[in-house]
């Protein structure tokens, strides 16, 4: 990743600390495709337990989207006193069962709608920092 994607990022995680105050989730999946793999970070306030599922959820949609091997999700609250991170890394999709194979196909679609080019122009200024 070049310096100037690495600012932007670092930027726009930033951006969604100080935005999370409003009470409302801010998240954002950066996709590598040379190497096949995903980053999505997430603040909220949501209390830590349900923060690391939506994450995990966040990071499968991510995967499902891009068709990405490896993904990584970091998550935190909004800026002010204090601070945590949960960290979600999942490699490969998952195995799907005899019979349930119409449910990636659901899975696919769902990912599709949370990771729209137009969500992450919208967040990134911008698709793919």
């Amino acid at each position: 990743m070049t310096r100037d994607r690495r600012i932007a990022l670092g930027r726009m995680i930033l951006k969604h600390t100080i935005l999370a105050k409003n009470g409302k989730d801010y998240y954002f999946c950066h996709r590598h495709p040379s190497s096949n793999r995903i980053f999505v970070f997430l603040t909220t306030s949501m209390p830590r337990e349900e923060r690391v599922k939506f994450l995990q959820g966040l990071v499968l949609a991510g995967q499902c989207k891009y068709n990405a091997l490896k993904g990584l999700g970091v998550a935190t609250e909004p800026i002010g006193p204090g601070r945590s991170y949960d960290f979600v890394f999942l490699m490969g999709l998952p195995k799907i069962k005899s019979g349930f194979e119409d449910k990636i196909s659901e899975l696919k679609e769902r990912a599709n709608s949370i990771w729209t080019d137009e969500h992450q122009k919208n967040l990134l200024g911008y698709n793919n920092i």
